[in-house]
């Protein structure tokens, strides 16, 4: 599947505002394909202890998403060799809502 958002690991960085001097959560990617170079995700700004939360979240969003998706390709060979992961309804609605997630991830349909 075609990467669509920034590559690289992204993390949470405690800043100030270069306008308003007011503090602010920057959110970058550190991208090996640019030698370390490190590139602004987003920024959140009216900093609360559910805004760093939500910060952390947004930067674990990548690391989150491969892992899904290598979870997903694994219980999905299950079928193939015949273990049938999807047998019973539980399972296959861990599935169903892993397929929704990635693709809202995406922005894809599976």
């Amino acid at each position: 599947m075609e990467m669509k958002h920034t590559p690289g690991s992204w993390n949470v960085f405690d800043e100030i505002d270069m306008q308003d001097s007011e503090p602010m959560l920057s959110i970058q990617a550190n991208d090996s394909s640019e030698s370390d170079t490190e590139l602004s995700v987003c920024g959140i700004y009216n900093v609360t202890e559910k805004c760093r939360a939500n910060a952390r979240l947004i930067a674990a969003a990548p690391t989150l998403l491969m892992a899904l998706e290598f979870l997903l390709d694994k219980a999905e060979s299950f079928n193939v060799a015949g273990t049938y992961f999807d047998q019973f309804r539980e399972n296959r609605d861990a599935l169903d809502t892993a397929r929704d997630a990635i693709a809202k991830a995406t922005g894809s349909a599976l």
